[in-house]
């Protein structure tokens, strides 16, 4: 299984790349396609235009079935996110599994899990940005499309240690002031702006956040338009780096237990198809009304 991923402004890490590439992807993109689900996005500029960085401000995720119909779709805009998938066929809710866990005041992740591929897709929403992983099959990726799957257009990446260079250098030579608000006392404090990029280097370095780099761009591009949010847009990284190792140590702890039974010899577990789950459940109220049926023309009878 792999894993892909878009978040902050936007940095991509696509299929077979280990290294998130920084993007400029305004209006309505397609992260990803293919004839099972697709992604699509609309990203606005965070901050000032000349500096390139967009992010999503809502995205949409489309699921089809076999004749490639639309059987349902999850769409989300204005920093919220809705926690119900809107069917259009009544066996999607058996295809598709939607989980919901509130992580934070200003930050709630949605599983959507497409059952008949063994996808996750893990969508989050920090301020009004959205950001998402996608865990799914080497194979089905491969035959998918879009911007996860291809990359960035050479036209649309962003050199981002450019960017990161000159917004040092703008911050450095501010004489500026500016007032943030602290998450937990609620109170403002002064800061000179011509120390944001160390406190942005700061922020970006805790807690095991694997994309440092990305963070310190997000973190200056934001501080420009709002200071307070700028220093807490770590959030997505921390959270995008623990959902990310979370789905492949799951995926490796997996992989292990089969071996493991393989090698013992015993028969491992199999999740059920939801269809037979389904056909299963028809069965058995079949059956039942059979048996109501026969014991009421019993009761006729005599």
């Amino acid at each position: 299984m792999n894993v892909i991923f878009v978040l902050g402004d936007p940095h991509i890490i696509s299929l077979h790349t280990t290294k998130a590439i920084t993007c400029k992807l305004l209006s309505n993109r397609t992260y990803i396609s293919n004839p099972h689900f697709k992604i699509t996005g609309i990203s606005k500029y965070v901050g000032d235009p000349e500096l390139t960085a967009t992010a999503i401000t809502s995205l949409q995720i489309d699921f089809f079935n076999s004749n490639g119909s639309l059987i349902a779709y999850y769409r989300t805009f204005n920093g919220n996110l809705p926690l119900e998938l809107i069917s259009l066929d009544s066996l999607s809710p058996s295809i598709i599994k939607v989980d919901h866990d509130e992580k934070h005041s200003n930050q709630v992740h949605l599983t959507l899990t497409h059952i008949p591929t063994s996808t996750q897709i893990i969508v989050n929403v920090w301020s009004k940005f959205y950001f998402f992983l996608v865990r799914s099959s080497e194979i089905l990726l491969n035959n998918s499309d879009g911007y996860l799957i291809t990359g960035c257009p050479q036209n649309e990446i962003i050199d981002r240690q450019a960017i990161i260079t000159r917004l040092k250098e703008r911050f450095a030579q501010s004489q500026r002031q500016v007032s943030v608000v602290t998450t937990r006392q609620r109170r403002e404090i002064i800061l000179d702006e011509s120390k944001l990029p160390q406190e942005c280097e700061h922020i970006c370095s805790l807690n095991e956040n694997d994309f440092i780099d990305e963070c310190i761009f997000d973190c200056l591009a934001l501080a420009s338009k709002n200071v307070t949010q700028a220093l807490h847009v770590n959030q997505m990284h921390i959270t995008t780096s623990r959902e990310r190792r979370q789905l492949i140590e799951n995926d490796d702890r997996i992989v292990h237990e089969f071996k493991e039974c393989y090698k013992k010899g015993v028969a491992c577990k199999k999740m059920e198809d939801p269809d037979l789950i389904k056909d299963n459940g028809t069965k058995r109220q079949t059956s039942l009304l059979i048996i109501i049926i026969m014991l009421w023309f019993i009761l006729v009878l005599k």
